[in-house]
C-alpha cells in the first residue's frame, strides 16, 4: 500500500511558521539598481553563484522549486512498504523531529510559493529586485554582465 508522506502528516503541520527567505549575501563591486536576485531552478540544475569581490551588496536567493516533489519521493520510497498509519508515523517521526530536515521542507515550500506569486512560466527564471524576470540563465555571473551591458 503506497502512501503519501505529506497526508500522512500534513505539510501544514511539517511547516508551522517559517521566516524569511533564505540568502546568500556576497561581497564586491555592485550595481547601484541590483539589490536582489532570486533565482529559481530545478533539482538537477547546476548554478553558478555571484563572485562575492564582484557584487557585495546584492542578496541572492536560489530556489529549488522542486525540492519538496524529490523529498516527498524519497518519504514515499521508505513509506512504500508500509501498511498502516501507526507505522507510517512511527518511520517518520525522526524525520519530522529532525530540525535540519524541517528546514529543508520549509524551504522547499516557500520556493513553490514564490515561483507561484511571480507566475514564473518555465524554469530556470532570476527575478531581479522582485520585478524583472530573465529566463533561461542560473550563471549569476553571465546574467550580471548581460544587465550591465544592457544599461
Amino acid at each position: 500500500m503506497q502512501r503519501n508522506v505529506l497526508g500522512v502528516f500534513g505539510l501544514s503541520m511539517c511547516l508551522g511558521m517559517f521566516g524569511a527567505a533564505f540568502s546568500t549575501q556576497v561581497a564586491g563591486a555592485v550595481l547601484e539598481n541590483v539589490h536582489t536576485i532570486e533565482l529559481f531552478v530545478s533539482a538537477k540544475t547546476k548554478v553558478v553563484e555571484l563572485e562575492q569581490n564582484q557584487y557585495p551588496k546584492i542578496k541572492q536567493v536560489i530556489y529549488v522549486v522542486d525540492g519538496l516533489d524529490v523529498i516527498e519521493y524519497q518519504l514515499n520510497q521508505k513509506l512504500k512498504n508500509v501498511n498502516n498509519e501507526i507505522d507510517a508515523q512511527k518511520l517518520m517521526q525522526p524525520y519530522f523531529a529532525n530540525q535540519d530536515f524541517v528546514t529543508s521542507l520549509q524551504k522547499a515550500h516557500l520556493a513553490k510559493v514564490r515561483a507561484k506569486h511571480f507566475k514564473l512560466k518555465r524554469l530556470p527564471a532570476a527575478v531581479i529586485n522582485g520585478e524583472q524576470i530573465h529566463y533561461g540563465m542560473t550563471d549569476l555571473n553571465v546574467l550580471m554582465q548581460s544587465i550591465e551591458d544592457n544599461q
